[in-house]
């Protein structure tokens, strides 16, 4: 090895040159651990992902990485003050640091940055040799590495990449001494907590709780942030009270969870994150996999002791999703460890603290093996399913998919419970004038039926509950055509496509229609041959149900018109449109009256949610024990039904504009997303932050 020591004599800083032994690589650091120092495994790949450290070869970072000093610090805790002499260059390992300059006169700071990982900060201060500028302080807890000024002209001397990085970075941080665009402090002390303007949050900021409205006056609402450069919150924000200007204002997390303690009072995480998850809510479960090996071969042993970590581990994650009835299971390896989160009504929460990195490989080698994948391949992605039933007898498929990630291998796992899933229409539409309308649509004998709308907004379920209802209502032939079959339906026979063997959604159609159906599900249309033989089937004495991705009821019309299918197959097959989105429902146990500021009532009836002077009375949930304190519990169903009538049918055959079939449209029944939201919140079913960021991009 060739030791990084201090030269004894000439220049100042570290040497990186000596003799070197025999065969060794010129150019290359070699560096001795130092006595003491904390040596990190992630550091080096921490330093790879940095600007600076980029250009040094991987053997120079690992060897680089011992010569650096860990530190932790606590919320609102100081890195470096303004006129401190900085002791060497900090590279962010976790958390979030502010940097911020200070009005020499009141003493106010202004936050003219934040970093994290794998961000660094003191090129300035080392390389002019002046105090530092700024006020560097965690904004949570924070963990930082410190690599000693000395450090720096040795690396220069033998990397000249990294010089000139280094000069790029200096010039990055002198901007920001009298950045125009800064951000003032505040500690929050001098605000009010105002719970109506905390009801302007959409459902998901105000769970992250990392945002918060302050004060509104006039068009101008001041907001504090605890990352500023989270602008997609503040997107989020507008969307709901578009035509305010935001006045931002950055702060500690700490000091916003204290502000917003009333709203906020289930947060125990030191980062104001999503609620997190832990294993009081685990179910106990068998995988079917294991009872059907047993059952091969009746000689296997069983287990008496206790079982690997891995597989404990698997039963932690499983069993948790399972009971708090998450829709996802995200399982995913990161410099920390194996991190779980669960997607619950929407949201991902993270599971409380992650598994340790070691137990990466088993836990998906385990996964693989129940879903019967190759665990051998690990760098294609793999999609397979696996099944298990709950100690009450439910049976539940899992369908997993893995990506490999930069960690290890990242693993999906969506969660298929067809008895929680697919229940009746009511459970869906909450007006009773829109179920009916559909329940009338799915007792026709022939046509076609269009279920619209974006990923995850519940497009599936609702068609799985239409044949459920078809089935039970009368003796039939349903039959569908799936990619995959994501719920099993007793009496339905389900084909799933492999276009790998050329059973395709068209292949598969056409075979369908020899098998006498009287109803045929067809799960999406992908295609232009698709949708023609699903057209024509509905022309032809069946019942077609199928699902498009479409931002409305009359794009849905175009988009069929833009992939080839004739207007009179349109206007003669097509029985309605059906457009879909989720919103969470507040929870019944809290549910209350609020009085909602005038900004957001504005808004609502400038979209049609509500009729202008229209006394309503809207609801909120205050918060419980069930609720987890937010207010919401489970989601609901917003729609638009567009019902084809002959005006439409003339306007369709003739190719009118959306302009004329929306006109058309509004001479017979034509439910619209706004109206249908408008009754959820008379009803008291959900609140106008779920509502109003739908209304900016519905074309219904």
């Amino acid at each position: 090895m060739l030791p990084l020591r201090e030269s004894k004599g000439g220049r100042e800083g570290g040497s990186l040159t000596s003799s070197r032994p025999a065969g060794e690589a010129p150019g290359r650091i070699s560096i001795a651990p130092v006595s003491g120092a904390r040596s990190i495994a992630s550091l080096p790949e921490l330093l790879g992902e940095n600007s600076l450290f980029a250009s040094l070869t991987v053997p120079q970072r690992t060897a680089l990485a011992a010569r650096f000093v860990r530190r932790e610090l606590a919320a609102r805790s100081e890195l470096f003050r303004r006129g401190d002499v900085l002791p060497g260059l900090a590279v962010v390992e976790s958390g979030h640091l502010g940097l911020a300059t200070r009005n020499l006169t009141s003493g106010a700071l202004r936050v003219a940055a934040t970093l994290r990982a794998p961000d660094a900060f003191g090129s300035t201060a080392l390389v002019l040799g002046a105090p530092s500028e700024l006020d560097v302080f965690a904004l949570e807890p924070t963990v930082v590495h410190l690599l000693p000024k000395e450090m720096l002209g040795a690396i220069m001397r033998q990397v000249p990449e990294f010089a000139i990085a280094l000069s790029r970075s200096v010039a990055v941080e002198a901007s920001l001494f009298s950045a125009p665009g800064s951000i003032p402090w505040s500690d929050l002390e001098r605000y009010v907590f105002d719970d109506r303007l905390f009801a302007c949050l959409p459902a998901g900021l105000a769970a992250k709780g990392r945002i918060c409205p302050l004060e509104l006056t006039g068009d101008t609402m001041t907001v504090a942030m605890v990352d500023p450069r989270e602008v997609a919150a503040l997107d989020a924000l507008s969307a709901v009270v578009p035509g305010v200007r935001f006045r931002v204002v950055a702060c500690a997390a700490d000091d916003l969870r204290r502000f917003a303690a009333a709203r906020l009072a289930v947060r125990t995480e030191s980062d104001l994150g999503p609620p997190s998850v832990g294993s009081e809510s685990r179910v106990s479960f068998r995988f079917l996999s294991e009872d059907l090996a047993a059952t091969k071969d009746p000689r296997a042993k069983v287990s008496v002791g206790p079982p690997p970590p891995a597989v404990s581990a698997i039963e932690e994650i499983l069993g948790v999703g399972l009971g708090v009835g998450a829709s996802d299971i995200h399982i995913e390896p990161e410099r920390s460890g194996v991190v779980v989160r669960y997607r619950l009504d929407g949201s991902l929460k993270r599971r409380k603290e992650p598994f340790p990195g070691d137990l990466t490989k088993g836990i998906v080698s385990r996964l693989k093996t129940l879903s019967r994948l190759d665990i051998t391949e690990t760098r294609r992605p793999q999609d397979g399913r696996l099944s298990v039933q709950l100690q009450s007898g439910r049976l539940i498929d899992l369908r997993m998919s893995t990506v490999p990630a930069k960690f290890g291998e990242k693993v999906a796992l969506r969660v298929l419970d067809s008895d929680g899933a697919v229940g009746d229409l009511k459970s869906i539409f909450a007006v009773e004038q829109v179920r009916t309308l559909f329940t009338r649509l799915l007792s026709r004998k022939t046509g076609f039926i269009l279920v619209t709308g974006p990923t995850g907004s519940g497009k599936s379920t609702t068609l799985y509950s239409a044949l459920n209802l078809c089935r039970a209502a009368r003796d039939v032939n349903i039959m569908t055509v799936e990619d995959p079959i994501e719920y099993h339906l007793d009496g339905v026979t389900q084909v799933e496509v492999h276009p790998e063997a050329g059973t395709t959604f068209a292949t598969v159609l056409r075979a369908l229609l020899r098998q006498d159906p009287n109803i045929i599900l067809v799960g999406e249309m992908r295609d232009a041959e698709t949708a023609r033989i699903a057209v024509e089937a509905s022309l032809t004495g069946h019942l077609v149900l199928s699902s498009m991705h479409a931002n409305g009821t009359f794009e849905a019309i175009a988009r069929l018109r833009d992939i080839g299918i004739e207007p009179y197959a349109i206007a003669n097959g097509l029985l309605a449109v059906l457009h879909q989105r989720l919103v969470q429902r507040i929870c019944p146990h809290c549910v209350a009256p609020f009085e909602y500021p005038p900004i957001i009532v504005s808004q609502l009836e400038r979209h049609g949610v509500l009729e202008r002077g229209e006394p309503t009375v809207l609801m909120r949930g205050a918060g419980c024990a069930r609720c987890r304190n937010t207010g919401l519990l489970g989601r609901t169903t917003v729609c638009g039904l567009l019902l084809i009538n002959d005006d439409l049918r003339d306007a369709i055959t003739h190719r009118a504009s959306l302009a004329e079939l929306r006109s058309a449209a509004g001479r017979g029944a034509h439910i619209e997303l706004p109206s249908y939201a408008g009754a959820l919140l008379r009803m008291g079913v959900t609140v106008p932050g779920e509502v109003l960021p739908l209304m900016q991009n519905v074309q219904d």
